[in-house]
């Protein structure tokens, strides 16, 4: 397991879901947003993690609603990672990817390592909106 914890986003929630859809017992899941997997058991309770908490269906279902949100898991609860930045007054979450997660900034994408891949959810002319900031920010 991560020295960081369990973190899990919708990606990995729509995995344990179909999981338990399909009637399995154990699968291989990602606990810390692809870096590494493990085979965590399911049961009518939740998702057990080795050596870690079970998660309720109910947490897993609430993750996978959040399509902009990570969630480190404590004791068997998710708390969305996020903060609020008093230096830049604005908030920062973390959001995950189908790669490496990254950087929400004020509901703006900071993928240094993805370039405009980040952006591809974006339309045209929001995409033109966040160019024109960065180039008269």
């Amino acid at each position: 397991m991560s020295i960081l914890g369990i973190v899990l986003s919708h990606y990995q929630a729509e995995v344990l879901t179909g999981a338990r859809e399909m009637g399995q017992v154990k699968i291989h899941v990602s606990p810390d947003l692809g870096l590494t997997d493990v085979e965590v058991g399911i049961d009518e309770e939740g998702v057990r993690f080795p050596d870690g908490p079970c998660l309720a269906w109910a947490e897993v279902e609430r993750i996978q609603k959040d399509e902009v949100g990570c969630y480190l898991i404590e004791g068997g609860e998710p708390r969305k990672i996020q903060t609020f930045s008093e230096y830049t007054n604005r908030p920062i979450s973390l959001m995950p990817t189908d790669g490496a997660p990254t950087l929400l900034v004020a509901g703006f994408f900071h993928a240094s390592n993805q370039g405009d891949r980040a952006l591809s959810g974006y339309a045209d002319k929001d995409r033109s909106d966040l160019a024109g900031h960065r180039e008269g920010a």
